[in-house]
């Protein structure tokens, strides 16, 4: 017993742990013109980073769950769920 009891809490263990993931995304405006300087927060950690001129950004230690947001002047703010896809990501913001 004790040692299904064992098995059972590293399994649950395992499946709880975060297998992290990096980030490459644009950040861009309806027009597919990037936006630069949108803030990008990972909201478990609230680690977060910049778009660059181009609307580049580039975050480590994401997880399959984590949510992102994001951010910038004079546009909606934008809330996903982060899902690892191959490739870089775009977000699109849409005006206030």
């Amino acid at each position: 017993m004790k040692l299904v009891s064992i098995c059972c809490f590293l399994v649950c263990i395992n499946l709880s742990a975060c297998r992290p993931f990096e980030l490459e995304a644009t950040v861009m405006n309806g027009r597919m013109q990037p936006i630069a300087n949108a803030t990008v927060t990972i909201k478990r950690t609230s680690n977060s980073t910049h778009s660059n001129s181009k609307g580049k950004v580039h975050m480590l230690n994401l997880c399959y769950d984590d949510t992102l947001v994001v951010r910038a002047e004079g546009y909606k703010t934008y809330e996903e769920e982060y899902e690892w896809r191959r490739g870089k990501q775009v977000f699109i913001l849409e005006p206030q």
